[in-house]
């Protein structure tokens, strides 16, 4: 299995520093949001910390988690701000995932099923090149490495639930802190993951605390540095971040169809709250979605199945674009988890991990560049399928 594994390592590394050599994107000065990531790691680079420069003036900023930032600073820091060695670092990390994979797989199936998934995740295209505009390594956007933090998270969250063994609870919730501190929407996970445990334990509260109480305490323990951080910016209690209200009102407005739109009155609002400060503007944003909700209970039920079509669909660009490789992992991870799955409590973690997803794309909006690093979930599943249907033609058990 050894030899098996370095050849996919060596596969997905050469596929994802292929991209990076090759890819136009590699080639183009971040913009949108991979420039605002940038312009705060160079900020944290140079020691201003994690903060905005607008109109050549410095401020702190709680609009971005610190995750993504922290990590584009560690790299400019050793190389200097090298776009390049950004991406080829994410290539590394993309060729790692695939490793990654192989041990949930191993961890909730066998050997042979990781191994499948770990191949499938080493040539999927949307992680080894991107597809449309977003994904693979030569892109700076916080995905790449939220999705190997997430994996990491589901990995050893998996192994303290089969082992028991302290480091391995404290290793889950580290990586599954690390993991929120990229993309606010993972604190779903840890609540779908206790709502899982619980039930395992004959739904008894204590029993689920007492047990698992390790993974939470580093989970909050990981937080808790952001947290004072950004009272000490804002003097108000920011759990994450204030971009969550501008997002939210981009999902929930007269314009949208299951994605993000700009509302109508948007360039007005922005207008009148010039001089407010990030936690009050984020406040303005979430009330203006939230009035839209309730003034417009009749559309929320249309919305919301929308929302989840448009995050799911194996389409881009309003289904517009057909995504085949992501259509083809959705179809046989659909088969295995509606036929396949045990429905162990391991297994029950994957499902944790996909469920983020739909939640956070019913609070705020469907989007496939928000689904992108939750696929390889499917990949997991699609590998079971794969394992089953294979022991089915042999005659034989192979998971």
């Amino acid at each position: 299995m050894r030899k098996t594994l370095f050849f996919i390592f060596i596969l997905a590394l050469f596929l994802r520093v292929l991209s990076v050599v090759t890819q136009d994107e590699s080639r183009r000065e971040p913009k949108s949001d991979a420039k605002e990531y940038d312009t705060i790691a160079v900020n944290i680079a140079s020691g201003k910390g994690l903060s905005q420069t607008v109109n050549g003036v410095v401020t702190p900023t709680t609009r971005r988690t610190p995750g993504y930032p922290v990590f584009l600073a560690a790299i400019y820091k050793v190389f200097g701000h090298s776009y390049p060695a950004v991406k080829f670092a994410q290539a590394l990390m993309g060729a790692l995932f695939c490793l990654v994979i192989f041990f949930i797989g191993k961890a909730v199936y066998n050997d042979l099923t990781g191994a499948i998934a770990a191949f499938i995740t080493a040539v999927y295209k949307p992680f080894a090149l991107g597809f449309f505009y977003y994904g693979g390594p030569s892109y700076l956007l916080s995905e790449y490495l939220y999705m190997f933090l997430t994996g990491l998270s589901l990995l050893f969250f998996i192994l303290f639930i089969k082992r028991g063994r302290n480091a391995d609870g404290i290793l889950a919730g580290i990586f599954t802190g690390a993991a929120v501190l990229t993309r606010p929407e993972f604190i779903i996970f840890p609540v779908m993951a206790f709502f899982y445990i619980w039930v395992s334990l004959g739904f008894s509260v204590s029993k689920s605390v007492k047990k698992y109480f390790l993974a939470y305490l580093f989970i909050g323990m990981t937080l808790t540095p952001w947290v004072a951080r950004n009272y000490m910016a804002q003097g108000k209690f920011i759990p994450l971040s204030t971009y969550s209200g501008h997002m939210f009102w981009m999902g929930n407005n007269s314009l949208v169809r299951g994605g993000w739109s700009f509302p109508a009155d948007y360039s007005k609002v922005v207008e009148g709250i010039k001089g407010l400060s990030e936690y009050e503007k984020n406040k303005v944003f979430f009330r203006k979605g939230a009035e839209w909700l309730a003034e417009n209970k009749n559309k929320v039920p249309a919305l919301l199945v929308r929302k989840e079509l448009v995050h799911w669909a194996p389409f881009e660009e309003g289904f517009s674009v057909f995504n085949p490789y992501y259509a083809f992992i959705l179809l046989l991870g659909a088969i295995g988890i509606l036929f396949f799955r045990k429905k162990g409590l391991a297994e029950n973690m994957i499902i944790s991990v996909l469920l983020t997803s739909s939640l956070a794309a019913v609070i705020i909006f469907g989007d496939p560049r928000y689904r992108y690093p939750y696929e390889f979930c499917l990949i997991l599943f699609s590998s079971l399928t794969v394992v089953r249907l294979c022991g089915f033609a042999l005659k034989k058990e192979l998971v």
